[in-house]
């Protein structure tokens, strides 16, 4: 997956975990690559791209809060 807001130039992220918060709600916890500096406030909304995805689509989402300190995004 790759990751971009405004003004921040596409990085790349893992998914480490999803959890299951109602039957309709999913949060995602990401872990940005080595060196890629993310800082952002809650509410901030993020810009996901699977390049593999054809044909490549992009998925819209809001940060359910800052960075953790390991670098940890949640959406």
């Amino acid at each position: 997956m790759r990751i971009a807001y405004v003004a921040m130039p596409w990085s790349d992220v893992t998914i480490d975990r999803v959890v299951q918060e109602t039957p309709l709600d999913r949060t995602f916890h990401l872990t940005l690559q080595e060196g890629a500096v993310f800082t952002a406030t809650p509410g901030q909304y993020v810009v996901l791209r699977d390049p593999t995805e054809e044909p490549e689509r992009d998925w819209y989402f809001s940060l359910s809060g800052v960075p953790a300190e390991d670098g940890t995004l949640r959406i």
